[in-house]
């Protein structure tokens, strides 16, 4: 997206609601960064990635950041527990990254391939998440349409759900 301040003005100027930034490459949190990223912006603001402590997740929250995601760490209870004891389910984002296995036509979720698509959502409600991003990581930044093999959530599931990747058009 090219320099993330500049970026973050124009969210600013077309009156986005929220951002979600997730670093994928993060092994840890660049807490200063953070802050001045939450410093330029005035609309809410959840972060992701390398959060994998108590520590980390009170140092985001006070950099400025109105909720925290979690992708790796999404099955860390006692992280989880701190999070929604201490700031509310409503801090708290669950993100699930599908993709296509390369040698058959079926999806895992990647940040947890072991666990299966129904645990997760099971978890996400279990553990109280105030919301799930649904991160489609083949079509991410395509443009092309919504993927084939996404087939939705629970009919049941009541927590907010956002899906990322691939959406080409607000129809």
């Amino acid at each position: 997206i090219g320099d993330p301040l500049n970026t973050i003005k124009n969210f600013n100027d077309f009156f986005v609601d929220e951002l979600i930034i997730n670093d994928i490459s993060c092994s840890s949190p660049d807490f200063e960064f953070i802050a001045e990223l939450a410093s330029e912006l005035f609309i809410p603001l959840t972060y992701g990635g390398g959060i994998s402590s108590r520590e980390d997740v009170k140092k985001v929250f006070q950099s400025g950041v109105e909720k925290i995601a979690l992708s790796r760490s999404l099955f860390d209870e006692d992280l989880v527990n701190f999070i929604v004891d201490s700031y509310g389910s409503q801090s708290l984002v669950g993100i699930l990254e599908y993709k296509k296995r390369r040698v058959s036509s079926t999806y895992y979720i990647s940040n947890h391939p072991n666990v299966s698509e129904q645990e997760c959502f099971e978890f996400i409600r279990k553990m109280q998440f105030g919301e799930v991003m649904v991160k489609i990581v083949d079509y991410d930044g395509t443009a092309n349409g919504f993927c084939s093999y996404f087939k939705g959530y629970p009919s049941n599931f009541s927590i907010p759900v956002t899906i990322n990747g691939g959406i080409e058009s607000m129809e």
